[in-house]
């Protein structure tokens, strides 16, 4: 039993620490973190750490009927939120605006999730977190394609260090396979790298669209029905089958990943699709802290290391300005 208690030490001690230090970046003079946006952050990062483990246990059935499913999910979700706190940022909606705003990424958004998906079920965790943190690389460039919006030279060097960070906690993973490269590796990657042109287009549409931007919930209610609507005109007309494998189990993933895309929009909103990573890599510390915790195994060195990684580039990114 000792054995067992003393492998819980690292991980909770930096588990701990990355979080005070997530903490701290709030009384920092120079934070650009709200209290509120820390709290969006830290939900979403903990929805990143269970996800794939409810997604490889609960799903066997097709990714695509697991997409189509959470779409109309978090587009109930969305329409219940918002109707609950009505607005009149959407007095001069349009037709036309909502599609230049939120079509394009929505079509984003629904690749993704069916890319998202297949990948969970070929990654442990871990991998598949670690692999997901190149959206960050890639929602700043858009974020700087899209919206002219640059990183300072020690902002650049926290990014740095946090894809650093999501390489080394790959580590050594147990087995390598065909399937583990081609339907885990390559979509998840595929996904991060549309996530972060969806990310910088959803930005642009929360914080600027009649100059105020649009409001998160019926935005987020746009977006996840048009991705709804471009995943059942791509499947066809042959809806044979399309659900088989399905049991009510199936939707503990499906209103998890729901619930997760709403933080994701509400992230975009307040803080940017760029510090969204940084939320993301506290998914990480979490998946890993829980990992070693169920399997009661010590941390690896490249665990341990790739998260002083992330304490010392959140630190960076949040207390710089541009």
């Amino acid at each position: 039993m000792r054995s067992s208690n003393e492998s819980l030490v690292t991980p909770v001690s930096l588990l701990g620490g990355t979080a005070a230090i997530y903490a701290s970046v709030l009384y920092h003079p120079s934070s650009t973190v709200s209290p509120l946006s820390f709290l969006y952050m830290f939900l979403l990062a903990a929805h990143y750490a269970i996800q794939p483990r409810l997604s490889k246990k609960y799903i066997q059935t097709s990714s695509r009927s697991v997409a189509l499913v959470e779409e109309v999910t978090k587009t109930t979700m969305a329409a219940f939120l918002f109707a609950c706190q009505p607005v009149k940022q959407v007095s001069d909606w349009t037709l036309s605006s909502s599609l230049t705003v939120a079509a394009l990424p929505a079509v984003l958004y629904a690749v993704q999730g069916v890319l998202q998906y297949a990948s969970h079920q070929h990654l442990d965790p871990v991998t598949f977190n670690g692999l997901s943190q190149t959206k960050t690389l890639s929602a700043a460039l858009w974020c700087y394609i899209l919206l002219g919006k640059s990183q300072s030279p020690l902002q650049l060097v926290a990014l740095v260090l946090l894809f650093g960070s999501a390489v080394l906690f790959q580590g050594k993973t147990a087995k390598q396979t065909t399937d583990h490269f081609w339907q885990g590796v390559i979509p998840c990657v595929s996904a991060t790298m549309i996530s972060g042109l969806a990310g910088a287009l959803s930005q642009k549409g929360l914080q600027f669209t009649g100059g105020q931007g649009r409001y998160p919930f019926f935005y987020a209610m746009e977006v996840s029905f048009y991705s709804a609507v471009t995943l059942i005109v791509t499947h066809g007309a042959d809806w044979k089958g399309f659900f088989d494998g399905w049991t009510w189990q199936t939707m503990i993933p499906v209103v998890c990943k729901a619930a997760g895309g709403i933080l994701t929009v509400l992230v975009h909103k307040y803080t940017g699709t760029v510090s969204k990573g940084f939320a993301l890599m506290f998914g990480l510390v979490l998946a890993g802290t829980m990992q070693s915790t169920l399997s009661r195994e010590p941390m690896g060195g490249h665990q341990i290391i790739g998260t002083l990684l992330v304490m010392v580039s959140g630190w960076l990114h949040f207390t710089q300005t541009r």
